[in-house]
């Protein structure tokens, strides 16, 4: 599930944090190792993130399938071609389209994945 928090952390002052966790004490617990003061919290919807028509995105199975694409030895633009191709849910073939026209264009995934605001989370496209 998606939090949204109003946090508290020196240098950075009050702000706002989007997480996802399983349950709200889950959120709470990921902010804090973060370093974070939790002012508030509530839950902010019932998806990991969505996609433009407000459906599900798989990222867990992308992410895997993705994976293992890359680890068969495709490049970064055949991987997501490839699941692009594959994809039968339009919403979800859509933003596939748009991160492969943007990596194509040369900029690195993580930064495809950022110039789609509130299709994915902050944390997941640190780990990129």
């Amino acid at each position: 599930m998606q939090f949204k928090l109003t946090v508290y952390r020196d240098p950075d002052g009050v702000t706002s944090i989007s997480l996802d966790a399983p349950d709200e004490p889950a959120a709470l617990r990921h902010a804090a190792e973060r370093g974070y003061s939790v002012l508030s919290a509530q839950q902010s919807g019932g998806r990991l993130f969505g996609t433009a028509s407000g459906g599900a995105f798989p990222l867990l199975l992308v992410s895997h399938e993705l994976l293992a694409l890359l680890r068969a030895g495709l490049n970064l633009v055949e991987a997501v071609e490839t699941l692009a191709e594959k994809e039968q849910v339009r919403a979800t073939k859509a933003l596939l389209d748009r991160i492969l026209a943007e990596v194509k264009a040369g900029k690195p995934l993580s930064l495809a994945l950022e110039a789609m605001p509130g299709a994915f989370p902050a944390l997941y496209i640190a780990t990129i």
